[in-house]
């Protein structure tokens, strides 16, 4: 009796663990594939221009820093104040095609409206440029972080 219990627990393990592989090796193949951009990696906020109808151009203090993670079609924006405390954040989906940028916040594409933005990448830096319901345009300069978590300098 002792063997057959033996015989039947080993079995049932056999059995669980193919089942175990199995799975395994089915849920690989239905990863979504990376999509990569050239907007990939960590960007620090260095400028913030604010330019009216008419091209008068104002700087805009940037005593807080932002962040922004762009990854495998995603992307995450990461405000915090002088002390490290995060003030705010939004992620969410992100289109990139030729010198056009769509931010969706959050996860419902269908259902929201997206933030379109004009991009280009020169020097280590991404200048993103907005067209606001006014008028007016805000263009966001991005430097890319470096390994020490600080912005890269030329």
């Amino acid at each position: 009796m002792r063997n057959l219990y033996s015989s039947l627990l080993l079995g049932t393990l056999l059995i669980c663990s193919g089942m175990f592989y199995g799975l395994a090796l089915t849920s690989n193949n239905k990863r979504f594939p990376a999509h990569s951009s050239v907007l990939d990696g960590t960007w620090q906020l260095v400028e913030v221009t604010h330019v009216n109808a008419t091209g008068q151009r104002t700087s805009l203090s940037n005593r807080w820093r932002s962040l922004k993670i762009i990854a495998n079609r995603h992307y995450s924006t990461i405000i915090t104040d002088e002390n490290g405390r995060v003030m705010s954040s939004v992620a969410g989906l992100l289109e990139v095609q030729s010198g056009v940028a769509y931010e969706y916040a959050g996860m419902l594409v269908k259902q929201m409206v997206p933030r379109r933005s004009e991009w280009q990448l020169a020097d280590g830096r991404l200048t993103q440029r907005e067209q606001l319901a006014t008028g007016d345009s805000r263009i966001e300069v991005w430097q890319l972080v470096g390994p020490d978590n600080s912005a890269a300098t030329d």
